[in-house]
């Protein structure tokens, strides 16, 4: 899975896994003010499974949208 991401967000961001949209797993953090960064997941999801992906501000502690001033500019499976 390749996420490409590009913004600016004063705290950062992290990018966070989980199974079933209840326990999330941070994967990746960014404390830079601005970025342009490409996260590549190249651990295999076992068959009858599936893997969520979501962006926060660095600074969050609580789950919600996209961070202010970030873009996905895409994805591939």
């Amino acid at each position: 899975f390749e996420l490409r991401l590009r913004g600016q967000s004063p705290n950062g961001y992290r990018i966070e896994t989980s199974e079933d949209l209840t326990h999330w797993i941070p994967r990746f953090s960014n404390p830079g003010f601005n970025w342009n960064h490409v996260f590549l997941d190249t651990n295999p999801v076992p068959a009858g499974t599936a893997r969520f992906y979501r962006v926060l501000d660095a600074a969050s502690t609580a789950s919600g949208p996209l961070p202010p001033g970030v873009t996905p500019l895409e994805s591939e499976y």
